[in-house]
């Protein structure tokens, strides 16, 4: 039983900590597209 909990904890906690990883990774891209379409609003449009 107390295998299983541990199992159970361990489990729990590698999700958690993947989960936040992937909400970090997803600011971080949601930033650069964000930079990147500020840089090309600002690009001259040649006309």
């Amino acid at each position: 039983m107390e295998y299983f909990h541990q199992s159970q904890y361990h489990i729990t906690r590698l999700h958690q900590d993947w989960s936040q990883e992937r909400v970090k990774y997803s600011e971080l891209q949601a930033d650069n597209w964000r930079s990147l379409s500020d840089q090309v609003e600002r690009m001259p449009d040649g006309i």
